[in-house]
């Protein structure tokens, strides 16, 4: 009987996908996995703390937040596409997340200083700042391993690089049961931030270490991005990928 070849492919290509890493790529390839991981353990400590105050002031209150996390997303995709038009890529990251970070210390000082009447009110503020948090934090992630990676390398290397976040992800929420009951959400709330900026240093490294090897990575991260939404959005309807599911 013939050997079953059935997930042969699949097997395959779970081994070149390590196998295929050129060795001048492994330092890029590592920091990017770092950068990714660090940041979904950040945001999958601040998860189940979004979750638990989402639902103090009532189960069901739910559809109102999910309906004020659309309108803080719309209300905020103008602004930051008037920064996006005005400003560099290295320094769009860095003022984002700089920003997210600053909104984590006032939810911290909120959570430790305001009344408890005002608590509620904490958690339905952070329950919809979470969520936009998780849009363009991943987001920006994946703006930079596009100028990071050419498309061929993109091909080899996005997996790696998702599994990386997925352990992120793994070991946040594992941070989150274990210490919640030591520091209180507010003090996950430092453990996040302290990540996050890791996860920036590390976007710091790595776009430092490619633009060393490569002149024309270092102008394109030096260019004003620019554009419009409705630019993207027409970008993305034109790309060969995309128009081939429509």
């Amino acid at each position: 009987m013939p050997p079953d070849t059935r997930n042969a492919p699949e097997n395959r290509n779970a081994l070149t996908a390590l196998t295929e890493v050129q060795r001048s790529e492994w330092p890029v390839l590592a920091l990017a996995m770092v950068y990714f991981f660090l940041l979904m353990a950040g945001y999958f400590i601040l998860r189940p703390i979004r979750d638990q105050m989402g639902v103090a002031g009532g189960i069901g209150n739910l559809p109102w937040l999910f309906t004020a996390t659309l309108l803080a997303m719309l209300a905020l995709n103008p602004l930051f596409s008037a920064l996006v038009a005005r400003t560099t890529r290295r320094r769009l990251v860095s003022i984002s997340y700089r920003l997210l970070m600053l909104c984590l210390l006032g939810f911290y000082a909120a959570l430790n200083l305001l009344p408890d009447t005002a608590q509620v009110w904490v958690g339905r503020a952070f329950f919809v700042w979470a969520s936009v948090f998780n849009l363009f934090a991943v987001s920006l992630f994946w703006a930079v391993m596009a100028d990071v990676f050419d498309d061929h390398s993109a091909r080899r290397l996005y997996g790696l690089i998702a599994a990386g976040g997925t352990l992120g992800a793994l070991i946040g929420g594992l941070v989150t049961t274990s210490l919640v009951e030591t520091l209180g959400a507010a003090g996950l709330l430092l453990v996040s931030l302290v990540l996050l900026e890791l996860a920036l240093r590390c976007m710091f490294a790595l776009t430092a270490r490619v633009a060393s090897s490569d002149p024309a990575q270092q102008r394109r991260g030096d260019q004003i991005v620019g554009g419009s939404t409705l630019d993207g959005l027409t970008m993305a309807v034109r790309s060969p990928r995309v128009s081939t599911r429509l």
